[in-house]
């Protein structure tokens, strides 16, 4: 027997025990040694960096102050038990913010700016950790973990570290809430957090940013990541909602470059401006990768006449779009993936257009509305295995695959639209079996 602690179990002092929520605990050492290995019955416990582990937790009394005698049992993979005893009281027990060599537990509380604290402490101190005893890359990064609750942290969370990762360690976005996040830094993962309605402000072109699972929202007229900037990197299973003349993921001028999967992008057209969209407001550029997405476009005036599914009036709009579908709401006068006077180039596979609107005779039947490109737009991109569904309030026939006025020289591929017939009669480029509603071929150039 060694300094009070059984021989069989530890040979080291100088040992606090740390409880983690009055059930679980972990030994940290508080002298200078390292690299001290121990074998006891199948338990291995490694000390690195001044800090003990031990591959199977034991359950604790709820008592703060373990004493001589206590027994602690600890069960193996194979459910084997043994009995780790003290011989010695260890004293009170240290509170503090559980941190290892490579990420951060954030403490949580009752209120939502008292969590916001600890939010931005726990962030700081992540930024300082060695992990592994190596600097911070690519291959070598720190995550601060963060508990369901609602984080209130005024001034933002600045997330201007390389290689310090947020993530929300419930598998619900919805029950980790954040006020407002900034993100200057590039090589930074972001995955289960809600950022609520005051949005995000992302640096233009972080090309290796990953957002995943994420809910983002802003109001007004900009967009959920921000104006006038290049969001690049790569977006999983986002969800971003622009309200009261907000855009999804980017606001008027941006350039949308990232890659998306899976991904939701809503536009709502408000009382401050029209033509927005779900990814892009008006005069954004669309040149990014959208796989099975939705951009969705919505309000409540018919004044919205330029809005766009994916992007806003006067957009361009040159991304492929895979097993995409464009969505416009009842009330306004868009275009199921681009707006009004756009510039499509892009490709789009096996994609579905939904308008609705009841302003039949006022938009309904005019340049803008019910298309799956709005009129007045120059459209040279190709469509394949695409339909186009437009449906107005008092049951006429929607608008063509393209809006009036447009000009299409690209290639439409077996494609349908559902509720008209004929083609675009401007139309000189490539057609293929393209299908309306009565079920008349078409085959064009």
């Amino acid at each position: 027997m060694q300094d009070g602690f059984s021989s069989e179990i530890l040979t080291h002092k100088h040992m606090l025990w740390i409880l983690n929520t009055g059930i679980t605990a972990v030994l940290q050492t508080i002298s200078n040694v390292a690299n001290l290995l121990l074998n006891q019955g199948g338990y291995l416990l490694q000390e690195n960096n001044n800090k003990l582990s031990i591959s199977s937790i034991p359950t604790l009394p709820t008592t703060t102050s373990p004493n001589a005698g206590d027994v602690f049992p600890v069960v193996n993979s194979a459910g084997n038990t043994t009995a780790l005893s003290l011989s010695a009281a260890v004293g009170a027990v240290s509170l503090f913010q559980k941190q290892a060599g490579n990420y951060i537990y954030v403490t949580t509380t009752s209120t939502a700016s008292a969590n916001g604290t600890n939010l931005l402490n726990a962030y700081a101190k992540a930024c300082a950790l060695i992990p592994n005893g190596s600097a911070l890359s690519s291959s070598n990064r720190v995550a601060v973990l963060i508990p369901p609750g609602t984080y209130t942290t005024t001034a933002g969370l600045q997330l201007s570290a390389q290689y310090v990762d947020i993530v929300g360690i419930s598998s619900d976005a919805n029950h980790v809430v954040i006020d407002v996040v900034n993100q200057t830094a590039n090589d930074v993962q972001v995955s289960n957090i809600t950022v609520a309605t005051n949005g995000c402000s992302l640096a233009s072109n972080l090309s290796l940013t990953v957002w995943t699972n994420c809910v983002v929202s802003c109001t007004g007229y900009k967009g959920s990541f921000g104006n006038s900037i290049t969001i690049s990197g790569t977006f999983n299973n986002c969800i971003a909602n622009g309200t009261n003349g907000g855009s999804g993921f980017g606001g008027p001028n941006s350039v949308v470059s990232g890659t998306f999967n899976n991904c939701i992008g809503n536009g709502d057209y408000g009382a401050t401006g029209g033509g927005q969209g779900g990814f892009g407001g008006q005069t954004c550029t669309l040149s990014g990768i959208f796989n099975n997405c939705t951009g969705n476009a919505t309000g409540s005036s018919g004044f919205s006449a330029g809005c766009g599914g994916f992007a806003g009036s006067s957009s361009t709009v040159t991304g492929t779009f895979t097993n995409c579908i464009g969505s416009t709401g009842s009330n306004i006068g868009g275009a199921s993936f681009a707006g009004s006077s756009c510039n499509v180039s892009g490709t789009f596979f096996n994609c579905i257009g939904n308008t609705y609107s009841a302003f039949n005779g006022y938009y309904g039947n005019a340049t803008y509305a019910g298309a799956f490109i709005g009129g007045g737009s120059t459209i040279s991109g190709t469509f394949i295995n695409c339909r186009q569904n437009s449906t107005f309030s008092d049951g006429s026939a929607g608008i063509n695959f393209f809006g009036s006025s447009a000009t299409f020289t690209g290639k439409l591929i077996n494609c349908n639209v559902a509720n008209d017939i004929g083609v675009l009669s401007t139309a000189t480029g490539k057609i293929r079996n393209y299908i309306d509603k009565n079920g008349d071929v078409y085959n064009y150039n």
